[in-house]
């Protein structure tokens, strides 16, 4: 078997999403296309969209998930501002990891994510050659993915890190400028929400709710995984 069907059937077995738990494993993917010197696969037990640009003398290797999630995704007010919120509380406890964001430090990663209307994406990037550290940040990705820990103390302790946040921006003229065209233009639609939502609707997220919101969209039929750089 070739490394890259190694690799491929590796993330077929990890992703397995919850809601596919009865279904029987399998280690098969189909090349949907390749342009420019980027492949596409998408794994056929669970539907995950992957990209791979191998880059042989590129210095690093990059990880990037994209979860087709973002603002415009969440149910009105009792949301407002979840998808933001869930991107930082899953940096948190996973099955079989106390804590992603220490142990990606641990490992030397630099890592970080960003959420948007439409998306929610983490990315990682590390030395070139580091081939244990690669399937590691897979195995990380792949917990986040089916068992982040979502409990109480993981949001009381982030939603005062999101308020000031919120606060930093408000002292910021682009952003003001940016969500008030948006609120503009967006009159009756999600897009004229601010991303990270408001101090009323941040206070009120519940875990609950938040639990819900990551089961319906944190699947792999729902995200893009990116490999880019040094990698076989």
């Amino acid at each position: 078997m070739s490394m890259l069907a190694r690799l491929l059937s590796l993330l077929t077995l990890m992703l397995m999403a919850p809601v596919l738990v009865d279904a029987a494993p399998a280690a098969g993917f189909t090349e949907i296309r390749s342009i420019g010197g980027i492949t596409e696969y998408r794994l056929d037990a669970n539907g995950l969209q992957l990209l791979l640009m191998p880059v042989a003398r590129a210095p690093r290797t990059s990880v990037t998930v994209i979860y087709r999630v973002g603002s415009r995704h969440e149910r009105g007010a009792a949301e407002a501002g979840m998808a933001h919120l869930l991107e930082h509380v899953s940096f948190h406890g996973a099955a079989g990891v106390p804590d992603i964001a220490v142990e990606l430090q641990r490992l030397g990663v630099r890592f970080n994510a960003t959420t948007s209307t439409d998306r929610t994406n983490y990315f990682a990037s590390f030395a070139a050659g580091e081939r244990g550290t690669l399937q590691r940040v897979l195995e990380l990705e792949a917990a986040r993915m089916s068992g982040a820990r979502l409990d109480e103390s993981d949001i009381a302790r982030e939603k005062p890190i999101v308020l000031d946040e919120l606060a930093l921006r408000g002292q910021a003229v682009l952003p003001q400028l940016q969500q008030a065209l948006a609120a503009t233009a967006f009159r009756s639609h999600a897009y004229g929400r601010p991303v990270i939502g408001s101090v009323a609707s941040i206070e009120q997220l519940s875990l609950p709710v938040l639990r819900e919101f990551y089961a319906r969209h944190y699947r792999p039929d729902h995200a893009v995984l990116m490999l880019a750089g040094a990698f076989e």
